[in-house]
């Protein structure tokens, strides 16, 4: 981060919140036919003068990275491939650029977009946890296809439907095996595409804002924007702990413990 070096006199003299404050004190002094407007107006043109470069100062201190999300980001990486890897890293590159503008700034645009970048720390942290997730997804799907569990599920029901009492049971069991199986793959499948939506909304979110930081006049589109993907995060995150709650759910691992111990 730059420190106090980033303010500059020559910027600030000409910052167009200051050359308005000083001509509106000279139109008033015009108007009135008195010096005072002026002499206000010049005199908080000089208090922010003499005020300014230590509040730069202050907002370049760099906030220090607690090493524990550090390692758990590097933890998170390697569970990705290569593709989602090189996406986060070329996220985090556009996250440093925007910081290092903020930080070399010297106007008021960048006072307007830095209250946003803690958001833009909670998406990129988000983008890590959601491909991470969708990595878990593609596993699932790779397992077998929808096809494969139809035809066996179709199978152990025939066969069922014929068993003799000795056997039935463990058919029924490798039955409702199946349909949990089946039905963990739709849900996989739903929340393979909701993941991709997600992350591709953050990326384009991320790349929107450094494209339009430069010529930022409100804060409101910037922030509203954020706020939006770090919902649709928020929603997506849910809908996946929900899944996973139900894979891992006692019912489910005793079942398919039981099969396990049947078919070897």
């Amino acid at each position: 981060m730059a420190s106090s070096s980033r303010f500059s006199w020559a910027s600030a003299l000409t910052e167009p919140l200051n050359l308005l404050l000083l001509a509106s004190g000279g139109a008033s002094a015009a108007l009135t036919g008195s010096v005072l407007p002026l002499v206000v107006a010049a005199g908080a043109e000089l208090a922010w003068l003499v005020l300014a470069p230590a509040t730069y100062k202050r907002r370049a201190l760099p906030a220090p990275r607690k090493e524990a999300p550090h390692i758990q980001e590097q933890a998170l990486l390697r569970r990705l491939n290569e593709a989602e890897r090189r996406r986060f890293l070329a996220l985090d590159l556009a996250r440093k650029e925007i910081r290092r503008w903020v930080a070399e700034k010297s106007d008021w645009s960048a006072d307007l977009i830095e209250p946003e970048l803690d958001k833009l720390d909670q998406l990129l942290d988000d983008f890590l946890k959601l491909a991470a997730a969708l990595a878990r997804q593609s596993r699932v799907l790779a397992e077998s296809s929808s096809e494969e569990l139809k035809k066996d599920l179709s199978l152990a029901q025939d066969a069922a439907e014929q068993a003799d009492d000795a056997s039935l049971q463990s058919l029924l069991d490798k039955a409702r095996l199946l349909e949990d199986r089946l039905e963990q793959r739709e849900l996989a499948e739903s929340n393979h595409q909701a993941l991709t939506a997600q992350l591709d909304a953050v990326e384009q979110g991320v790349l929107w804002f450094k494209e339009q930081m430069v010529q930022v006049s409100s804060l409101n589109p910037l922030g509203e924007r954020l706020d939006t993907l770090l919902q649709g995060v928020e929603a997506v995150q849910g809908s996946i702990a929900e899944t996973e709650a139900l894979e891992l759910s006692p019912g489910r691992r005793a079942a398919r413990q039981r099969l396990s111990i049947k078919g070897s």
